[in-house]
């Protein structure tokens, strides 16, 4: 368990009382997201798991594109909370969208079923065949975008055979997988310093050759997919908001545009040359 005062404790044990509720109403959620602590119960470090502030999360709801997602490692759901909230608040029919949460950690995916029972949730990793095939069993038909705050870096293994960028950043396997899945495009928050652009805490140039760092580089000459900056969002946490728990890093939103990237070339050359390599 994480090392957690005795109020935040107190607040997280208080979220899971409400979650026994047979139905949740709306202050009961927002008390959940509020005050449930992703490390009160595992080793969220030790799996990358930092949920996303609400009000980065409301910035990233302004940046997905469509009205149907697939929100990757979802925890328990808040950047498609995000997105619900945003759709109420604009007086969408709650009809005309439609979303998947997929989360491997077990206690997060049941969280985040009872607070958003409206979707249709996912238990297993991102990059399993069973997954990837239930994804796009389900969206078969349906234009959708990615939603993501991923674990970062390189801590977590997980992969697949199928992707051009192995190994390297867990947050560029998790954009890659988007294309796989056949999004339009991607909206993740990922560490700054994966970024090729910069918004947050500067004033200076948004985009200069000093921030393509050695593996995105790597990442985009393998996937041919651009990572490109968001719509003037930053991720800056005021002093009045709820930030990070237990871990503090400078993220960037960042969105990924499928349709406009090279990447259906750059699978065509892989398979092209897989197929050259069988008659030499």
């Amino acid at each position: 368990m994480a090392k957690i005062s005795k109020r935040i404790l107190d607040r997280h044990i208080e979220a899971m009382e409400l979650l026994k509720k047979d139905e949740l109403h709306f202050y009961d959620i927002q008390k959940v997201y509020d005050n449930y602590h992703e490390g009160a119960g595992k080793m969220n470090n030790l799996i990358s798991a930092h949920f996303t502030p609400y009000s980065i999360a409301h910035s990233i709801a302004h940046n997905v594109r469509r009205y149907n997602f697939v929100d990757l490692c979802a925890g328990i759901g808040i950047l498609s909370y995000a997105l619900l909230r945003m759709d109420q608040m604009s007086g969408l029919d709650e009809h005309k969208t439609f979303g998947v949460c997929v989360e491997n950690c077990t206690e997060y995916y049941q969280v985040g079923k009872k607070l958003l029972p409206q979707y249709h949730w996912i238990n297993g990793d991102v990059f399993d065949d069973r997954v990837i095939d239930e994804i796009k069993e389900v969206m078969c038909g349906r234009d959708f975008s990615i939603v993501s705050n991923p674990p970062y870096g390189n801590q977590v293994k997980s992969s697949n055979e199928k992707l051009l960028y192995q190994k390297g950043y867990f947050e560029y396997r998790a954009m890659e997988l988007g294309a796989l899945l056949g999004a339009s495009d991607g909206t993740f928050l990922i560490p700054q310093n994966s970024a090729p652009f910069r918004i947050t805490g500067t004033s200076g140039r948004v985009y200069d050759d000093s921030y393509l760092s050695a593996e995105y580089k790597k990442f985009n000459s393998l996937t041919g997919l651009e990572i490109s900056a968001n719509n003037g969002f930053t991720t800056e946490i005021n002093e009045d908001q709820e930030g990070w728990k237990d871990v503090s890093v400078v993220t960037e939103i960042a969105i990924v545009d499928y349709e406009e990237s090279e990447y259906a070339d750059k699978i065509l050359a892989a398979e092209s040359g897989k197929q050259t390599s069988l008659f030499v």
